[in-house]
């Protein structure tokens, strides 16, 4: 019964740890014109490199979205099947409606089912200098 007890004491004082922490972690307000960057990671099956070419026709085509400031589509040295996309977009709200376009949707719902791991997309910022 000891154990038990022990062993809720720990998990109820992880479980404030982390509540701790996560309440003083600060999100910065994003301003209406600041430069929104994404980072993706596309990691196919090994067996599964043809979609590939669905990709590059969808980095073509954002290309001339204009809500896309500049799109890159990168391909790792070592692991032919891995691929990173970095794209900057005018702000939060065309990054937003860019993921709202049918052609996007249409994209990540083609590649879904051959990926090895998770669709990972990150937005980023410019960090501040001072």
């Amino acid at each position: 019964m000891r154990k038990t007890h022990l062993r809720s004491t720990i998990l109820a004082t992880a479980l404030i740890v982390i509540a701790a922490l996560t309440a003083h972690a600060q999100q910065l307000p994003i301003l209406p014109d600041e430069h929104i960057v994404a980072i993706v990671q596309v990691d196919f099956r090994p067996s599964n490199v043809g979609p590939a070419d669905v990709m590059k026709a969808y980095v073509a085509q954002a290309a001339h979205d204009p809500n896309i400031l500049h799109i890159e589509l990168l391909q790792s040295v070592t692991l032919n099947n891995h691929y990173t996309i970095v794209c900057l977009y005018k702000n939060l709200a065309a990054y937003q409606a860019h993921a709202a376009e049918d052609y996007v949707v249409k994209y990540r719902r083609t590649i879904d089912p051959t990926l090895g791991a998770s669709y990972d997309e990150r937005l980023y910022r410019e960090a501040p200098t001072k």
